[in-house]
């Protein structure tokens, strides 16, 4: 008796959840999108939360760190948030696939160890903006008013210019949020 429920809690085991990426040994980068992969299986519950786990507490302070709370288990792979504050960097990381974001312990499979390597990417820049306005009014009743501002980051630039008929013109140069600023504030001037 005791042998036929050892096979049932086997086969029932055997036929869960598997991640199958991250890997053992993979590389994650903390700059870029990281996705979760896994296998499963018809009888398999229908949804999941992804937690982050390390044991060492050097690296992650908080163990059990909620990156998505509710996926669907029959999409087979997702995109893995950053947790708040972003990726933290260093080895033995593990995904935890739980039942739900309130039950941590209730574990439906467990990645390999992987690796979280800071990358180029994460680095933050800082960007600059400015802006410049000038109106003049003519003798004769006419109005000219011209505005414009440009603003940068490490990959991005915006112009914008009122010219005196009242056109406005707008260049966008791979957004970003320093240029979208730099460009309604040239719109609003």
């Amino acid at each position: 008796m005791h042998a036929v429920s050892f096979l049932l809690a086997l086969a029932a085991s055997a036929a869960a959840y598997k991640v199958t990426s991250p890997a053992e040994d993979d590389i994650w980068k903390t700059g870029s999108d990281n996705t979760l992969k896994w296998d499963m299986v018809s009888s398999d519950r229908g949804n999941f939360s992804v937690f982050l786990t390390n044991q060492d507490r050097s690296i992650l302070p908080e163990n059990n760190v909620v990156l998505n709370d509710y996926v669907e288990g029959s999409a087979g792979s997702v995109v893995v948030t950053a947790p708040q504050g972003g990726w933290p960097s260093g080895k033995g990381f593990r995904l935890n696939l739980c039942q739900d974001k309130d039950h941590p312990e209730s574990i439906l499979a467990q990645s390999e160890e992987f690796e979280l390597e800071k990358s180029a990417s994460s680095s933050t820049s800082a960007g600059s903006s400015s802006t410049t306005a000038r109106t003049s009014a003519t003798g004769t009743g006419s109005q000219s008013q011209d505005a414009s501002a440009t603003g940068s980051s490490s990959d991005s630039a915006a112009s914008a210019s009122t010219t005196p008929d009242g056109a406005m013109s707008i260049t966008l140069t791979h957004t970003g949020i320093f240029a979208a600023l730099a460009a309604v504030v040239a719109m609003l001037a």
